[in-house]
């Protein structure tokens, strides 16, 4: 699942960036209650259809929200040792 939402990312920025407007338009209070409902069920189907532990669905979607801010940064990893981290803090790409 991981890898076909990889692909997603890659293949409709549209969709990713429809989906980070969202979160950042949530000082609304119909947009937040709007954004908070599907965000909900989108656990419950996640949990129905894995049948994974509360545990195991918050790390993946953990994972998840990472991929996205990597998609939206055009990088392939977030993480703090990434070599475009290093690049970006002495000025090198952006």
């Amino acid at each position: 699942m991981g890898r076909a939402y990889k692909a997603l990312l890659i293949s409709d920025r549209d969709y990713l960036m429809l989906q980070h407007q969202s979160y950042a338009a949530c000082d609304d209070d119909v947009v937040r209650t709007c954004v908070r409902r599907r965000y909900a069920e989108l656990a419950a189907l996640a949990r129905e259809l894995s049948g994974a532990d509360a545990e195991r669905l918050d790390d993946f979607f953990r994972h998840g929200m990472a991929l996205n801010v990597a998609a939206a940064l055009d990088v392939d990893d977030i993480s703090i040792v990434c070599s475009w981290v290093a690049d970006e803090l002495r000025g090198g790409r952006g």
